[in-house]
C-alpha cells in the first residue's frame, strides 16, 4: 500500500509500531530513515523494513537503571533519585526561594 505521510503514522499506529505520528514520519523521512517513491508517495511495506533496519535502539532499562531510573530500592514504582541527584547540589531542600548553595 502506497500513501503520505499521515496515511503511513495512520498504518504505523494501526499496526502496532512506534512512530505513529506525522512529525515522526517527517522525521524519518529527513534524517534518511525512510525514502518516498519517484510519485511522492511512501511504500508502507518498504518504508517499515528500511525503519526497522535503519533506526538504531532507543535507550533501554539497563542505560536507564545505569543512570538512576529503574526501580526503587523496594522493588516498586520509578526511581526519581537520578532527578535529585541532579537538582541536588543547586537547591537545598526546603530552602525559600532564592537560597542556592
Amino acid at each position: 500500500m502506497k500513501g503520505g505521510v499521515r496515511a503511513y503514522a495512520r498504518h504505523r499506529k494501526e499496526t502496532g509500531l512506534p512512530g505513529a505520528d506525522p512529525m515522526a514520519v517527517e522525521k524519518a523521512l529527513r534524517s534518511g530513515r525512510i525514502s518516498r517513491g519517484p510519485d511522492g508517495s511512501i511504500d508502507f511495506e518498504k518504508a517499515d523494513r528500511d525503519w526497522a533496519e535503519n533506526t538504531t535502539p532507543h535507550a533501554d532499562a539497563d542505560i536507564h537503571r545505569e543512570n538512576g531510573g529503574g526501580e526503587d530500592e523496594d522493588g516498586g514504582g520509578i526511581q526519581s533519585s537520578g532527578y535529585r541527584r541532579a537538582r541536588g547540589p543547586r537547591v537545598l531542600p526546603g530552602a525559600a526561594r532564592g537560597d542556592r548553595v
